[in-house]
């Protein structure tokens, strides 16, 4: 999966330029994967300003509950590429990290299973009760506790190996955040 940085919206008329957005995961090392599946870590590339920031979860591929049940007990908000659920109920894994965005983390929850369409990709963002947490807007975009960045699906035609991708853009340009 990837993170990608949306440009700015095409359609507004003389857009502000996008900064260019450093982006990182720290994996945490905290996982959970499907029983009898082989779990090697998570391998990361780019995210550099200008380039998708590469995510690749060493791991075997059968789902179960076991996962999703953990993703879903720590996630409050989710962004996800499941046909039919709102929340998964079956990934072949799960596992925290932080994602870092020009030297902002942010703590975050990920995971991956299978439905109708192929492999999907979950987003999750922690329960917060002390500070300022994550929140998620009218169209769907998760926005960062300290209201810099937003999160959306790529739902805006990038196939091949990004099409489980997360677009981040600053929040003064998610106008139409997965159409940018």
């Amino acid at each position: 999966m990837a993170f990608l940085q949306a440009p700015p919206p095409t359609w507004v008329t003389n857009p502000p330029p996008q900064p260019s957005l450093g982006m990182w995961l720290d994996y945490q090392g905290a996982y959970v994967i499907s029983q009898g599946q082989p779990w090697q870590g998570v391998e990361i590339s780019g995210g550099t300003p200008g380039t998708a920031l590469e995510v690749s979860a060493l791991a075997g591929a059968h789902s179960t509950s076991a996962p999703a049940d953990w993703f879903n007990e720590r996630a409050d908000l989710l962004l996800g590429y499941g046909v039919l659920d709102d929340t998964p109920s079956e990934l072949d894994f799960a596992f925290a990290a932080n994602l870092v965005i020009n030297g902002s983390s942010y703590p975050i929850y990920l995971g991956q299973g299978a439905d109708l369409a192929g492999r999907d990709w979950w987003l999750g963002t922690p329960y917060i009760v002390d500070g300022p947490a994550w929140t998620r807007d009218e169209k769907g975009y998760l926005h960062t506790p300290d209201g810099l960045y937003v999160l959306c699906k790529d739902d805006g035609g990038y196939f091949g190996a990004h099409s489980n991708a997360f677009q981040v853009i600053t929040a003064d340009l998610a106008v139409n955040c997965e159409e940018a």
